[in-house]
């Protein structure tokens, strides 16, 4: 009889980078009062796993066993220009990867990148976006 057991346990950690304070990389400046500081925020999630056969191992779904773990992160930055001026940025992926089940790769790998342009006071008021897409990129 085959006595498969999957151990489980996520912990994560919100607001790993400066969470939703912000954290100000450019200087306001004195002539532009609507320049405001980069808003950062993003979660960076731990997960543990363990595989283990009881039985025969060739009977077993899971190739690999044992304890493995991966470590994904999210993050987004956003920068208020003026009042119609916007700039947008966010990245995802696995920061590290040690698990024969989460992707292929180890290490790290980005997985989701995108950038958003947003000018609504220009002659031709316009949105330019990039990215975004859920890929491997290599």
């Amino acid at each position: 009889m085959l006595n498969k057991r999957i151990l489980s346990a996520a912990v994560s950690a919100s607001a790993f980078l400066l969470g939703s304070s912000g954290i100000a990389f450019a200087q306001d400046a004195i002539d532009e009062p609507f320049m405001g500081a980069w808003r950062v925020d993003g979660t960076l999630t731990t997960k543990f796993e363990n595989y283990s056969v009881g039985g025969n191992d060739a009977n077993s779904p899971f190739k690999e066993t044992g304890e493995q773990f991966h470590i994904e992160f999210d993050v987004r930055a956003e920068q208020d220009i003026s009042p119609f001026e916007t700039v947008r940025m966010s990245a995802a992926g696995v920061a590290i990867n040690e698990s024969a089940y989460r992707a292929p790769e180890k290490g790290f790998i980005l997985e989701r990148a995108g950038f958003e342009w947003e000018k609504g006071d220009a002659t031709v008021p316009f949105v330019f976006e990039g990215g975004n897409t859920f890929a491997f990129f290599s």
